[in-house]
Order: C-alpha cells, then structure tokens, then sequence
C-alpha cells in the first residue's frame, strides 16, 4: 500500500486553485497548523511532503486517482471471481465425470445425490460388501517395517 501515492503532485498554488483558493485559516484548520504557517507556505509556494498529500487527495487530481485505483480493483476482483466460477465448473465436471465411472457407496462417499441401498436385505448384504472393499488398505513394500535405531 505505501507503493500506491501519486509520484508526482501538482504545486501548491494548483492545489490550492483546484480547492478554489481556500483562505489560510481554512487550510489552517483542516490541517491543524497555524495560519502563519500557511501563509508561509503559500509565500514559498511550498509545503511539507504530508501537506501536499493531504492536499491533494481532496481535490479532484486525488479524487479521479481514488476512483480509477477503485475501478481497477474491481475489474481484478470481478475477474478473479469469474476464474473461481470457471474452476467450480471444471471441478463439478470432473466429480460428475467420476460419479459415473463407478459408485462403490464408501461411507465417506461426498456425494449428497447416494441414496444408499435397496430396500431389501440380500441388495443390503451386497452394498456392505461393496462398501467395505473401498476400505481394504494398500499396502506397499516396507509401509508397515519398524525403524530400528
């Protein structure tokens, strides 16, 4: 964010004319300083890099840089939704497309659209034995050795 400032900011005096030439005890005010700092400022035609800032985001060069920052942000946030909707689709797809290889009916099956097995028990005794061969565990080549120190 400390990346995001105006590099270059008009000079006071057209700062100060975009404002429509605020009197001194305006600017005093708003800023917290003294008239006579103002006015000092104003005779240099400079002021404090703080100043010119504070300055600057109130008239309308400040205004049209917060809004076009604003308009660009929304473009990336529309179109990074846009992607996560795109990806949600592929995803959907790809669950879709493995739903119909094979529905094994593991008890920790996701999908919300298994209605479990038939009414009667020998499609039962079936479905548990369907379900319980998703649990077999793989086993590879020394998984299950002992680590001797």
């Amino acid at each position: 964010m400390l990346k995001k400032h105006p590099k270059g900011i008009p000079p006071l005096g057209d700062l100060l004319a975009d404002l429509g030439n605020p009197k001194p005890a305006e600017i005093a005010k708003s800023l917290g300083v003294s008239e006579r700092t103002v006015r000092g400022w104003k005779r240099t035609g400079q002021a404090p890099r703080p100043v010119m800032l504070a300055l600057f985001w109130v008239t309308s060069w400040g205004q049209q840089w917060a809004e076009a920052e604003a308009f660009n942000r929304a473009q990336i946030e529309y179109q990074s939704a846009a992607a996560l909707r795109r990806h949600v689709k592929e995803l959907e797809q790809i669950i879709s497309r493995l739903m119909t290889i094979a529905d094994f009916g593991c008890a920790n099956d996701p999908s919300t659209s298994h209605h479990g097995p038939a009414a009667n028990p020998a499609a039962r005794m079936s479905h548990a034995r369907t379900s319980l061969s998703c649990l077999t565990p793989v086993v590879r080549p020394g998984h299950l050795a002992t680590v001797t120190r």
